[in-house]
């Protein structure tokens, strides 16, 4: 079965959870009207790239979510 590429969904901002180069990245979570935590998610490319950079830049990276579930790590440079 072959996958077919879709616009995302939503934009998440993940954490490094280390300072090593093979360190795992964790999604920032926050708590939700219903109690439960959950990942904090950006409707566009735009409101994610704001508020990653309002933290440590070098600390965290912009992944885009599929419809289906599948991430992908945002470059830096896409608009």
């Amino acid at each position: 079965m072959r996958r077919v590429t879709q616009a995302p969904s939503h934009y998440e901002v993940e954490l490094r959870q280390d300072k090593r180069a093979d360190a795992a990245w964790r999604a920032i979570k926050r708590m939700g009207p219903d109690g439960f935590m959950s990942a904090l998610t950006f409707a566009t490319l735009a409101a994610a790239q704001t508020y990653a950079k309002r933290m440590n830049r070098k600390e965290t990276r912009i992944v885009a979510v599929e419809r289906d579930g599948w991430r992908q790590t945002v470059d830096v440079d896409e608009t």
